[in-house]
């Protein structure tokens, strides 16, 4: 294959490198170009899918670990689209019901310990 400056070398392809295109090495899938011809293997699996694009849809940085602006991912896994605004205005609601029903109860139970006691 040949190295970054287009140079043929007689070497073997670097382990997570992909030389089929016989011009220039690339990342195989789940793996990162760190440098000239070398290669580390991805934390997040799915992340890095190799070839000349890298990172998939939604990921980008050093080993594909960021999400692009308006994707977001939960630990060891890939990024995905943000839900939308009204399943996360649904989500605060949902919350809001809950706390104002978890203190109505624990009023309620108070006020009747309280009226035991006196």
């Amino acid at each position: 294959f040949a190295d970054e400056e287009g140079l043929a070398k007689c070497e073997s392809c670097p382990a997570g490198g992909d030389c089929s295109s016989g011009d220039h090495a690339v990342a195989k899938p789940g793996y990162w170009k760190t440098s000239a011809n070398k290669f580390i293997e991805c934390t997040i699996p799915g992340a890095c899918v190799g070839g000349t694009q890298v990172c998939t849809e939604g990921m980008h940085g050093p080993l594909c670990t960021g999400c692009d602006v308006g994707w977001t991912r939960r630990s060891g896994e890939v990024c995905a689209p943000c839900p939308g605004l009204g399943l996360n205005l649904f989500f605060v609601f949902l919350t809001f019901a809950g706390y104002t029903i978890y203190i109505g109860i624990m009023v309620s139970t108070l006020s009747v310990a309280l009226k035991l006691f006196t």
